[in-house]
């Protein structure tokens, strides 16, 4: 089997930047008796309130600071996988987890941003655009979810 098949493929270089940090927080975390469900835990409890309220806040530098602490989250986000795979205690627990709580943040994401455009310009039907961009991300990770369960792949890989 190729190696290369099941490897993902990253097309956006902030991403790859990220996921080459991401391994070599995961190689320094495997020497601590730090879990990936702890990782996965802690950087959402810690990351994501204040996240979303700079994102509120609508200002561009609440947005910068947002974006700093997102690249933050997302690094620990793939720690956390790749800590499991180095410690070899990957479970299906542990994926849902991270699946989980990578959706209920995409949702106080969007939710935010709709809040913080909306108290910048006091424009409903900006807010009715948001909601239903919400809705379409909403499906799409439903959908994403289905196919992986249904046929055991990953749609994002």
């Amino acid at each position: 089997m190729n190696k290369d098949k099941n490897k993902r493929k990253d097309n956006d270089s902030f991403v790859v930047i990220l996921r080459h940090i991401s391994n070599f927080t995961a190689k320094i975390l495997s020497k601590t008796p730090i879990t990936p469900n702890q990782v996965t835990i802690l950087g959402f409890v810690f990351l994501t309130p204040p996240i979303l309220y700079f994102v509120i806040q609508g200002t561009h530098l609440g947005n910068l600071i947002a974006l700093g602490l997102i690249s933050i989250a997302v690094v620990l986000d793939l720690s956390d996988g790749t800590l499991a795979r180095i410690k070899g205690i990957s479970s299906p627990c542990g994926a849902w987890l991270d699946r989980s709580l990578d959706m209920i943040f995409q949702i106080s994401l969007f939710v935010a941003i709709i809040i913080g455009v909306y108290q910048k310009t006091q424009n409903i039907y900006l807010v009715f655009a948001g909601l239903v961009l919400l809705f379409g991300q909403t499906i799409a990770n439903y959908i994403g979810s289905c196919y992986e369960k249904d046929f055991g792949f990953d749609a994002y890989n």
